[in-house]
Formats: structure tokens, sequence, C-alpha cells
């Protein structure tokens, strides 16, 4: 793996992918190119990167470019609603969680596989990135998912003083507020706002055991069972917040048919960096973490017989 670049450079191309219903998505493709702006041939693979709920998909450029630098083609791209994928006169029907991954996710899957037909599709997922991917009809075609903080979102997952806040935010705050203003103030979530469908869709969830459901209260497990492919689960001991360990395990056994692993990381696997929950995509992050995962995606194995519970020597 290329791990050192001296003269190559990085280019970020702006479009825009047509969701299954039309829906008009940001995106951005980024390419290696050498000194005299030609393209790179890449390693093969393509890395579709799967924001969090409300985060633009800038946030994460600084790990796309730094995984065009390692030979993959990356994009990124902002779920409806969100970000560049705005739209004030949008005449479909009222914005979603649920479109996310039926949608736009599913859209982008089927977008990769037709302008990037000869190289294998994987997916970097953050938060609700790695519950959408189960979501998409198409998931079965990409190889291997890297989930970041990713989580079954119901409270009962969580425990102590952050269950009883999460409850809080789930059951009184998100509804009173979208009642009163419409959109979910960015402020209340630490990041961008949320289309009034989309926090109250998700709030519905967080308050059910089976967290995605439908309209009748039916867990939503089709698409989960479809996929059967490789995916790694990433928890961090100092996210008790946003993903306590029990909640990414939970939402690693929706996918029941696929090969799974938990790795749990702890600050001192990374220099003592604090990770967080929205720490790891961060330009500050060791690059060594990034070279971890950027060697699974070339290769993705699950190691089913070492005890995946243990941190980094």
């Amino acid at each position: 793996m290329n791990k050192t670049m001296s003269k190559e450079t990085v280019s970020k191309e702006r479009i825009v992918i047509r969701a299954h219903d039309g829906y008009p998505l940001s995106a951005t493709i980024f390419r290696q190119l050498d000194v005299s702006g030609q393209r790179i041939k890449s390693n093969g693979r393509v890395v579709m990167i799967n924001s969090a709920t409300g985060v633009p998909q800038g946030y994460y450029h600084n790990y796309a470019t730094f995984l065009c630098e390692q030979g993959f083609i990356a994009i990124t791209y902002d779920y409806r609603g969100i970000g560049e994928s705005k739209l004030d006169n949008w005449q479909g029907k009222p914005l979603s969680m649920a479109d996310w991954g039926k949608q736009d996710l599913d859209s982008v899957i089927v977008w990769a596989k037709r302008v990037f037909s000869d190289h294998r599709l994987l997916a970097i997922s953050h938060s609700v990135g790695g519950q959408l991917i189960g979501l998409a009809m198409h998931n079965n075609s990409i190889e291997g998912v890297l989930a970041i903080s990713s989580q079954a979102g119901y409270t009962g997952f969580w425990s102590g003083i952050e269950k009883f806040k999460f409850q809080l935010y789930t059951h009184i705050v998100i509804p009173g507020v979208t009642r009163v203003m419409g959109d979910l103030p960015g402020s209340l979530l630490g990041s961008e706002p949320l289309p009034r469908g989309v926090a109250r869709q998700w709030a519905r969830w967080c308050r059910h055991p089976d967290y995605m459901i439908d309209r009748q209260g039916k867990p939503m497990r089709e698409h989960f069972d479809g996929y059967n492919n490789k995916l790694r689960l990433y928890h961090f001991t100092d996210d008790q917040m946003y993903a306590p360990l029990k909640a990414v395990e939970v939402l690693g056994s929706y996918y029941k048919n696929a090969d799974v692993e938990v790795m749990v990381r702890q600050p001192v696997d990374y220099e003592g960096h604090s990770v967080g929950h929205f720490g790891f995509f961060k330009r500050s992050m060791p690059k060594q973490a990034w070279l971890e995962t950027a060697e699974w995606l070339v290769n993705p194995v699950i190691n089913k017989h070492s005890d995946q519970r243990a941190t980094a020597a």
C-alpha cells in the first residue's frame, strides 16, 4: 500500500447523483492525479462514505483524501435535506430517515456499480450510515462495510445518565420542538438542522425495542438479511453517549447473514487520543488509525478466531 505521496495530488469532482425517486444528491468523487493532472490508476476499489445523522459530506473530506492517497477512489455525498442536498422546492413525499437508506444510499450504490463497473465497491459508514446500509436493496453489491460508531438506536441499549438524557431527547425534546419549530435545530444535535420528518421518524425508532420499524411497528429487516458480505464495526470506549457497546453489538446482530466482527478501541490504542463519536474523521486522528481501516478495505477479512473485543497492541 502506498503510504506516502510526494508529487501526486487529489482531484475533487462535484457531481449530482439522482436518487431512485428523482431527488438530486450532491456528491464528490476523489481521484488521485499526478503532477500533470492526469488520473493515476486506482487500486481497483471504490469506497462510498455514508455520513452520520445531520453531518454534511465535507466533514469526511480529509479522510476521503487520505483514502485517495492510498490508491482508492472515494465518494462522499449528502443525504436529502442535508448539506448541499437541501431542496426548498421538493415536490415528492416528505423527507424521512428511511429514505436516506432506501433511496439515497441505495441510489449511490447503484450509481457507483454502474460508473465504476470494473472496481470493487466498499463502504465506510459513520453512525446512522451503518444502519442505513440495512435498508438499501442493493447493499450486497458492497463487498465490505466498515462501520464507525454505528449502533442500534433504541434507548434501552443505553444505561445510567446517558440513558436518561437520550430518553428525554427522543421522548420529549424532538417531538415537542419539531411540533413547534418544524425542523430540528442543529444546536440540539451538534450538527446541521434535521428535516422534521427525518427527526420525528428517528425519535420514533429510538423509542421502540426493534428500533428501525415501519408504520405498522414491524421491524424492517428484509435488506439487513440480504447483506451477506463482510461487516466490521468499531466501538470506542469513550463514546458512551452516542454508541455504547451494547448498541453497537445489537446493530451487528441485525445483519444475521453477514460476516460480522466488533472491534473495541480505547484512547490508549491511539496514543491517548480521544475519539468519542465524531473524532475518528478529524485531521488530528493518528494516521495509524486511518491506515488500519485502509488496509482492511483493501482486503476485508473477518478474524472469527480472535477475541473481537481485544484492543490494538
